[in-house]
């Protein structure tokens, strides 16, 4: 099945040159939508985490705009208490603490990112 197939090593730059320009803006500001900013969603943000830091080895500026969009989520996304947001749109947080959708997948894009970061200090 073409669903089954592994994407292509030469392929796998253009998925990480989209991924980084549609998912994770200069400052660190996760899209969901490459042609505006709102909603802000704790599944995309996760997702571009992972991703850039999953692909640093095939690109110097990976880890940084992985690392940029983690302290984005971090500052902008996360409650005091430490869940994360569902969505922001601009005039309302969904501050519903789903544990899919948010919070595990942001455990598993800040872990990954953790990893990649002990590695590259070995």
């Amino acid at each position: 099945s073409p669903i089954a197939r592994p994407i292509a090593s030469d392929t796998r730059p253009a998925c990480l040159t989209a991924c980084a320009s549609t998912s994770s803006a200069p400052d660190g500001l996760p899209r969901y939508y490459h042609d505006r900013t709102y909603p802000l969603d704790i599944q995309c943000a996760a997702q571009a985490i992972e991703t850039l830091a999953k692909h640093a080895d095939l690109d110097g500026d990976a880890l940084t705009m992985a690392t940029s969009t983690a302290r984005w989520t971090v500052a902008n996304m996360q409650d005091p208490s430490g869940y994360f947001y569902y969505r922001r749109y601009p005039f309302l947080v969904a501050r519903t603490p789903m544990l899919h959708w948010g919070q595990a997948t942001m455990y598993r894009a800040l872990a990954c990112l953790s990893l990649q970061h002990q590695r590259g200090d070995r």
